[in-house]
């Protein structure tokens, strides 16, 4: 009678012959891999047309993939059912830390990465999975990451299981935390960006991902910051953008046209639309302009609304740096120039699972967003 630890090995392996159930744990065929999970069973009873009656809940989870070359790829996501303690009535299992049923998995030679990726990373099905640079496993010095309000972080030792090179498909992809944040802040943030190209190194990834104009700034010996997919080349002391308004289109902005004032509303039908946004906004593409005073206003409502745009956009403001994957950056200071040229001065903000504060001081620099296809920032708790 072969115990749960020798049937992951087993399976790991490749020795498990025709056995395909050990308790809990189940081997299932999906296309051209087989798949442990992990099944729990619930029993749950409440009250139906007078009668007590009991049910029992399954819930599966998936632990571990063996691809088409023999591999297995092992779940480096905390483990939510598999592998964990009950005592007193209450699950058990540690925090941020590979459990025991995933180390048995990585000693018997199953590689670890977050399942979470095949949810999050747009195309990533792991049927289509290869790799291109297998992971080497790390011990981390991070702050630890507080999951109720008030708790502070407090310096903790954790495992990491290593940066890697993957394919889905034709695809290659760079999964790993940011390194500047582990260094500077001792934050564990893990990413996974799809690269512009193929690489055949880790190395040769972050190199493709640097920015032609960062390379040159380089060169140049000028102040770089960043801060994730984001890189601060410094511009000038002074803003470099001044807002191109002549003083008849400021006069245009102060007094806008108005239904009202080419004789389009009236107040005793609308008395409360001189407060609607729309009194000075162009007709629909589907509202016939079949009078001289529609004409008129359509022209001066789309004059308006392109030097409101103009101001706007020229204008220092605050700021929201974004791509795709819900990485969000909130700049203090923000200011395009007319060809859509991002500056940036003050503080630079994360949110989601944060980068350290960038404080980019009085001067302003050029914004330039890495060449990644694609980034996602890989949420839950990540070994």
């Amino acid at each position: 009678m072969s115990t749960v630890r020798e049937f992951i090995e087993n399976y790991v392996h490749g020795t498990l012959g025709k056995k395909t159930v050990q308790g809990g744990w189940s081997i299932m065929n999906w296309g051209n891999m087989d798949v442990l999970q992990f099944t729990s069973e619930k029993t749950r009873g409440h009250w139906r047309n007078n009668q007590f009656v009991e049910e029992t809940i399954k819930t599966v989870e998936r632990v571990a993939y063996r691809l088409p070359d023999g591999s297995v790829l092992s779940n480096a996501n905390k483990l939510k059912l598999a592998g964990r303690k009950v005592a007193w009535g209450y699950a058990i299992y540690g925090w941020e830390e590979e459990n025991e049923v995933q180390r048995w998995l990585t000693g018997a030679g199953a590689i670890p990465l977050p399942f979470t990726i095949f949810d999050e990373v747009e195309g990533a099905d792991v049927r289509d999975f290869s790799w291109v640079v297998k992971p080497k496993p790390e011990q981390l010095d991070v702050l630890s990451n507080p999951r109720y309000e008030g708790d502070k972080p407090v310096p903790i030792t954790r495992h990491f299981s290593g940066a890697c090179l993957f394919a889905i498909d034709k695809e290659v992809f760079l999964y790993d935390i940011d390194r500047q944040e582990l260094r500077e802040h001792r934050i564990f943030n893990p990413f996974v960006t799809k690269l512009p190209r193929p690489a055949k190194s880790i190395r040769q990834a972050y190199d493709m991902l640097i920015p032609d104009e960062v390379r040159i700034a380089k060169r140049q010996l000028r102040v770089i910051k960043r801060q994730g997919e984001y890189y601060f080349v410094i511009h000038s002391r002074e803003c470099p953008v001044s807002t191109p308004i002549t003083d008849e289109e400021r006069h245009f902005l102060k007094y806008p046209p108005s239904r009202y004032g080419f004789g389009l509303l009236s107040d005793d039908k609308n008395p409360e639309y001189t407060f609607m946004c729309d009194a000075h906004a162009p007709f629909g593409k589907d509202e016939p302009l079949d009078t001289p005073e529609k004409r008129e206003f359509q022209e001066a409502a789309i004059r308006y609304r392109d030097v409101l745009n103009k101001y706007r956009e020229s204008r220092v403001t605050s700021g929201v740096l974004t791509r795709r994957g819900g990485t969000t950056h909130t700049v203090e200071k923000f200011v395009k120039d007319a060809d859509g040229t991002v500056y940036a001065s003050g503080l630079v903000k994360h949110t989601g699972r944060a980068h350290g504060p960038l404080d980019l001081g009085t001067c302003w620099y050029r914004v330039y967003a890495n060449t990644a296809a694609d980034s996602w920032t890989i949420r839950g708790d990540v070994d």
